[in-house]
């Protein structure tokens, strides 16, 4: 029997690897007879396709409507930008919508009308990054945990807490009603003179006649300066007060109205797509610029209705041992990587994938863990080769039906 101790962290966790291996699988999936319920289900997914006519003369696309155009040379903070829609504008983004364009198919083309670049960056654009675990923004100085910033009092002189004590530094132009020597505060269980920075005033030291002050010999210059941060010891050694960066936003440094290559229910097509020069980015990036209106949504997909082998219910859920797809990563040619959803101890991740000239139908096997295992979903990448290049066929998820977006 499998338990369910906890729920730890998100519901979701992107992964690159699992909890066992996964790698290529042939178009069949291998091991037929181990996952013949895997291969009822999908003949019932492919069988149930009836999409509307809008998918063969219409506009459906099966991609993201943000696209690089090419290798954009991602670093971490970058690709974490992207995927969250951080971008900040340095132009004048144009907010008058062009005249109508067309989508070129592979058998072919659609004109359609297309929403101005303001409205592009707008959809483009998600927000500002907030700072990152570990990676604030610069701090001011009012804010700095080991710089003490300066009284900004004009009367009087400058009191710093010292390691005995205060310690009184004198204002460069004396007190306030004349020039004069300073005589510094002393603290509560001092002695006169005690917790006294050098070079900072006199020394009070007690005479016959009264307080007498005798100067200090002057100090060497800190190598900070008098303006520098304050290095005080921490847990691990001596921490300072040096700024760290936050997380990056893109900056988007001009605009044209060009293509994009764009997977739709038609094959492969040209796209009006708004294209956006980032500077940090070594591509630019691409948003489709077709209006709402001229797009036609996803369909979705029809689950199999007859008993599914193994469970009871015949709309139940997905047999045991079989999980459903998410997206897809990417198309090359006959190669195919998608993402599926596996629990946090499922091992002997496999792709299973059943094709036909029409549709190819996509999911996973794992082995289910029998002990004790905390609640999760994780989106493990899997990569199989088809018989053929995918070309124009729909791919469809093995638990609902639906059409899978491609998401790189």
């Amino acid at each position: 029997m499998r338990f369910v101790v906890a729920l730890v962290g998100l519901p979701l966790v992107l992964v690159a690897g699992g909890c066992g291996s996964g790698g290529s699988g042939s178009a069949a999936g291998g091991g037929e007879g181990r996952w013949e319920s895997f291969h009822q289900r999908a003949g019932e997914v492919a069988e149930a396709w009836r999409p509307g006519p809008e998918w063969s003369s219409g506009y459906v696309p099966l991609q993201d409507p943000t696209v690089p155009l090419g290798d954009p040379g991602f670093t971490p903070e970058t690709e974490q930008a992207f995927r969250n829609g951080w971008y900040r504008e340095r132009i004048d983004v144009p907010g008058a919508a062009p005249a109508d364009a067309t989508i070129r198919f592979p058998a072919g083309a659609l004109s359609v009308p297309l929403v101005s670049a303001a409205t592009a960056y707008r959809q483009l654009d998600r927000g500002d990054p907030p700072p990152c675990a570990g990676r604030p923004p610069a701090p001011t100085p009012e804010n700095r945990p080991s710089v003490r910033p300066r009284n900004k009092s004009t009367d009087g002189p400058i009191v710093e807490p010292g390691p005995d004590g205060p310690i009184v530094s004198p204002k460069p132009e004396g007190p306030i009603g004349g020039p004069g020597p300073v005589v510094p505060t002393v603290g509560p269980g001092q002695t006169a003179g005690s917790g006294q920075a050098p070079g900072a005033g006199p020394t009070v030291e007690p005479g016959p006649d009264g307080p007498t002050s005798t100067p200090n010999p002057p100090s060497p210059p800190s190598a900070e300066g008098p303006a520098g941060p304050t290095v005080e010891p921490g847990p691990d050694g001596p921490s300072t007060s040096a700024a760290q960066a936050a997380c990056v936003s893109l900056t988007v440094t001009a605009v044209r109205l060009g293509t994009a290559p764009v997977r739709t229910s038609r094959g492969m097509a040209q796209v009006p797509a708004w294209v956006f020069t980032v500077a940090e980015l070594t591509a630019p990036v691409a948003r489709l610029a077709v209006a709402p209106g001229a797009v036609t949504a996803v369909p979705r997909g029809t689950a199999p209705t007859g008993p599914v082998p193994d469970t009871a219910a015949p709309t139940g859920p997905v047999p045991d041992a079989v999980v459903g797809a998410q997206d897809v990563q990417a198309v090359n040619g006959a190669e195919l990587t998608f993402r599926i959803g596996v629990g946090a101890c499922d091992t002997a991740i496999t792709p299973l994938v059943r094709e036909d000239d029409k549709v190819v139908v996509v999911g996973g096997g794992v082995t289910r863990a029998t002990g004790i295992c905390t609640d999760q979903l994780l989106i493990k990448p899997v990569t199989a080769t088809l018989q053929r290049p995918l070309g124009d066929r729909p791919v469809l998820d093995v638990a609902t039906g639906t059409p899978l977006i491609v998401r790189p």
